[in-house]
């Protein structure tokens, strides 16, 4: 699935380990750049097969997907539709959030 971000910052952010690592400390930080990795090899149609994700989907097509009840990665879903090839997925990041003891 084709990873895109909300916002230039957050887009920075996401693919950089390092600014990753400095924001959420070394830990949280390669953990949050896994989880995106995890997304990226996802599909619309995968995502709630991943390891430790609870998936909650709104009607508009806006998505939640917790990690462990620690990372939670919030966007917008768009599908190519039935047929299309599997890069035609799209999540939008428009958010993540970290709880504080995962810090």
């Amino acid at each position: 699935m084709d990873l895109g971000f909300g916002s230039t910052g957050l887009a920075a952010l996401c693919n950089a380990k390092r600014l990753m690592v400095e924001r959420w400390g070394t830990e949280t930080g390669r953990t949050v750049g896994k989880r995106l990795l995890d997304l990226a090899a996802a599909t619309a149609g995968t995502i709630e097969r991943i390891p430790t994700a609870s998936v909650v989907r709104n009607d508009d097509g806006a998505m939640t997907i917790t990690f462990d009840d620690a990372i939670a990665i919030s966007g917008q879903l768009t599908t190519g539709g039935d047929g299309a090839p599997v890069d035609a997925d799209q999540f939008v990041i428009s958010r993540i959030m970290i709880k504080e003891e995962a810090r």
